[in-house]
Parts: structure tokens; C-alpha cells; sequence
């Protein structure tokens, strides 16, 4: 209903309805009044509000309010319905508990707004069930009945926000968020959402990159695995285009703004996730189709059993008992968190909900990343001596310069030499490499136990002018598709 009654209107580019936190999300052009879409939505009796706008989706502050509203409602209808409980059992049942009792159901006002917007649309859906349920009960002057129904429901919906806020954490947090503050060229900070095209901002050591842009001065090794998935660093000199969302592992880079935040790499896959909970799958499709016929069905059986059995008792317990609310949040609840848990734990971007039950059917997997499917992390794999010199005696000398480096692969080094993470912080057991050097991207070199060693790849080799021949030249032909190849001299 909603995008009939929203994509007729010029401009409206894109609508998206999220059936767990029930918002419809729009993508539109700025000629379109957003007043005007909820006069449309309104019109259908939707009961529509604006909960946000604008190109950052700034949360406004009337929705901010809702929220506090809903959390203070629910604590005044769970403390009535305790207080109105707690006479009754105690044998003090009198105008006092009933009218604790009373306002405990009247706090479930926006219930009953909801149901009867259903009754203007002619639909039939939960709210309405439960709004009769509750009438039906102090029609038959079951106050406590009716509190109890009214606590239910607003408990469920309180494990649906909750459930909500959980996905959007874990879909947040899928991909490296950039700090707050950014440092401008002239070392002023502003915040992130300030940067603007053509601004130079300043990358150190260890920051997120918060928006696509063009590298102005500088060097530095760029991990962008978060949001390429290629676990080897990319090394970034004057001109390089780097993309928000990735890491400067080493170096310092100053880099002209190319987009903005919100219009970066990094935040238009944040927005493919985001609207990949959203998506309808053929399950949600069956259900949606499923529901039409179950609610109004689940009304009649409850009135046939009512007649025939002269008991409008039975009428209230089976429209309470067949109420589909889990059935129609089945499906959209349990996509949403699944996309939400394999975006944050296992780093896998998940674009539509369909191909998570195309998933069971599979049989051949067909992958374009050939030779470059890893796990994320470097390891060495195989070590091998062109000289007199022990393997044992090159790595620990190589793993003595690379300590002083935060190069990825200098840890991998530095980590098989060690055994272990831990060992890495401390390496108590390496010798001390004094005159320590970076050159370039390409290499690292200083003095280990009276011996000058060098580590680095065959650029190093030669920006050093050492020729590579022999068996070296040979195991570089054959490690070079491999992986990455490091000489130590």
C-alpha cells in the first residue's frame, strides 16, 4: 500500500519498506515536499510521521521523543498493571483496583488509534485483533484481562525496538567507521559530516580514511580489505585515489576530497546493507499473501466457535491466541538480524534477502577471485637460503628490523619468528636492530647482531642496485604468483 500510494509521485525515485521497524524509506529528488508524501500516506488512513530527513538521515527530534514516550508508557502500564495485579490477589478487589487497572488500559491509546486506522482501511491486522480482544474483555468486565493484553503488546513492541536497535548497531559497525574529527591541512579539525568536496584533510598512522579522495602529498600502505575484501595492503603515493572506509597502516598521507561522507565509497555500501534488510523474499512474499486470508479467518472461526458454543469467552481467547504477529515478523526478523550477524562477525555483505534462501538450493559455487580468495592474513609459508647463511638465522635477523615496523606483513614475519601475537608485543627474545630505516614502501633495513640486513621486495632489490640471478632469480619466478616475495640481504 505504501508504494502504490508514494511511487506514483513525480520524483520519488525509490521506496523501501521495512516491515521489522515499520518505516518506509524514500529515495527522492529535492521537488519533492516530504509533507506532501505523508498527506499521500495519510490519505490512505497510514498514520504516517516524519521520523527523518535529508541527505545525512539526521534522526529528527520529534521521533527521539516518540521513543522516550513509548519507554515512560510502558513503565506506567507495567507499574498500574502490578499495583491493580496486586490488589486483586490480595482479596482488595474495589473502585481503587479498577481504576488502576483502567488507566493502565487507556496507556495503550496509540493501540487503538492504530486499529481503528485499520478499520478506516478497511484491513484487518494485529492491532485490531488485540484492540478487540481488550474491549471484548471490559465489555465482559475482565479489567485485569484487558491490562494484561494491553502489557503484552507493548512488551512485544519493546523487543521489536530493542531487536531493531540491535541490527542497526551490527549493519553500522559492518565496516570500519571513520573517526568524528577530521584535521584539515592547516591542522584545523572539524567534523567528519563537514568535509567537504575539495577540502584536504590529513591521514595518520592507524586512522580511517572518512572519504573518497585523491592523494595531494605523502606515502603510506592503505589496508583496504574492509571494503575490497583484498587482505594485501595497497601502497599510496602522490595522485592515488584512496576510498573512505579503508586504513592507513603506515605513512601519512594528505588527501584532497573527492565526495563527501555521506556520498563516499564506504557509506554507499553502508546504505546496501542497509536497504538489503529491507528487501522482500518469496517467503515474505508467501506470508504477506498468507496473512490476508489468516487474519479475517482467524476472526470468523473465533465468532463461529463463540455461537456455537454460547460463549463469548472463547471468541477473545482464540482472536489472542491466533493473533499472526510472530508469523509476520517470522521471515523479515529472522533475514534481518542473519544479514546483520554476517556483515559484523564474518565481514560478508549480503545485497538482497532472496539470496540467503537461494543459499539452500545451491550446488556449484562459481567465484571470480581466483589465486585471491584468503583468509585476511598473512602467514609465511616458506623460507629458503641462497647463501651460507641458516633460514633459521636470516628469519630471526629479518624479524629483529620488521618489529619496528607495522607493515602487515612485517608482523606475519615477525609473528612466525615469535609463535604468536603475544610474543609479538614483547619479542624479548630478538635482538635489538639499531640504525633502523624505511625505504620508501618498498623495504626496511638496519644493524642486527654486526650484520647490516635488509628486507624488502624486488623493487627494493633495485632501488639498491642488487642484481637478482642464480637461485634467487629462480625462486622469485616461481613464489611470485603465489604471494609476495621478500629478499633479505
Amino acid at each position: 500500500m505504501v508504494k502504490k500510494a508514494l511511487e506514483p509521485l513525480k520524483g520519488v525515485l525509490d521506496v523501501k519498506v521495512s516491515v521489522p521497524d515499520r518505516c518506509a524509506y524514500v529515495e527522492h529528488r529535492t521537488t519533492v515536499n516530504p509533507d506532501e508524501m505523508l498527506r499521500v500516506l495519510n490519505a490512505q488512513h497510514l498514520g504516517a510521521i516524519l521520523k527523518s530527513s535529508g541527505e545525512a538521515g539526521e534522526e529528527d527530534s520529534a521521533a527521539r521523543h516518540e521513543e522516550r514516550v513509548a519507554a515512560l508508557k510502558l513503565v506506567g502500564q507495567v507499574l498500574f498493571l502490578s499495583i491493580g495485579f496486586y490488589l486483586e490477589l490480595t482479596g482488595r478487589k474495589n473502585l481503587a483496583s479498577d481504576g488502576v487497572l483502567l488507566l493502565c488500559v487507556l496507556l495503550s491509546y496509540s493501540l487503538f488509534h492504530k486499529a481503528f486506522l485499520a478499520i478506516l482501511r478497511r484491513q484487518s491486522n494485529v492491532e485490531l485483533l488485540m484492540s478487540v480482544a481488550m474491549l471484548g474483555s471490559l465489555l465482559q468486565a475482565e479489567i485485569l484481562d484487558a491490562a494484561m493484553v494491553g502489557v503484552m503488546v507493548a512488551l512485544l513492541d519493546m523487543v521489536t525496538a530493542s531487536t531493531i536497535a540491535f541490527i542497526d548497531k551490527r549493519l553500522k559497525g559492518c565496516i570500519s567507521v571513520p573517526s568524528v574529527n577530521v584535521y584539515l591541512a592547516d591542522d584545523r579539525m572539524i567534523k567528519a559530516s563537514e568535509l567537504k568536496v575539495g577540502m584536504q584533510f590529513q591521514v595518520r598512522k592507524g586512522d580511517a580514511i572518512p572519504a573518497d579522495g585523491t592523494v595531494v602529498s605523502g606515502e603510506g600502505s592503505v589496508d583496504e580489505s574492509q571494503v575490497t575484501g583484498e587482505a594485501r595492503p595497497v601502497d599510496k603515493e602522490r595522485g592515488s585515489k584512496v576510498r573512505g572506509g579503508s586504513l592507513l597502516h603506515s605513512g601519512f598521507l594528505l588527501v584532497t576530497a573527492d565526495a563527501e561522507v555521506n556520498a563516499s565509497f564506504q557509506s554507499r555500501i553502508q546504505d546496501a546493507v542497509q536497504k538489503a534488510k529491507d528487501t522482500v523474499s518469496r517467503t515474505q512474499e508467501v506470508v504477506g499473501r498468507f496473512a490476508e486470508w489468516y487474519t479475517p479467518g482467524v476472526v470468523v472461526v473465533a465468532a463461529l466457535v463463540a455461537v456455537v458454543q454460547k460463549d463469548f469467552s472463547r471468541f477473545l481467547v482464540i482472536i489472542v491466541a491466533g493473533c499472526p504477529c510472530a508469523v509476520l515478523g517470522s521471515a523479515p526478523f529472522v533475514h534481518a538480524v542473519t544479514i546483520a550477524v554476517l556483515a559484523k562477525k564474518h565481514g560478508l555483505l549480503v545485497k538482497e534477502t532472496a539470496a540467503l534462501e537461494s543459499l539452500a538450493r545451491i550446488q556449484w559455487l562459481g567465484i571470480d577471485k581466483t589465486g585471491t580468495l584468503t583468509t585476511g592474513h598473512f602467514d609465511l609459508v616458506h623460507i629458503e637460503s641462497v647463501s651460507h647463511w641458516k633460514e633459521s638465522d636470516l628469519l630471526r635477523w629479518a624479524a629483529s628490523v620488521e618489529r619496528k615496523d607495522n607493515h602487515p606483513i612485517a608482523q606475519s614475519i615477525v609473528q612466525s619468528y615469535t609463535g604468536c601475537a603475544a610474543a609479538f608485543q614483547s619479542s624479548s627474545n630478538l635482538p635489538d636492530a639499531k640504525s633502523f630505516k624505511r625505504q620508501g614502501r618498498c623495504g626496511v633495513m638496519g644493524a642486527v647482531e654486526a650484520h647490516w640486513v635488509a628486507v624488502g621486495n624486488i623493487d627494493f632489490l633495485e632501488m639498491e642496485d642488487l642484481d637478482l640471478d642464480g637461485r634467487a632469480a629462480e625462486l622469485h619466478e616461481e613464489w611470485s604468483p603465489k604471494g609476495s616475495v621478500l629478499f633479505v640481504v
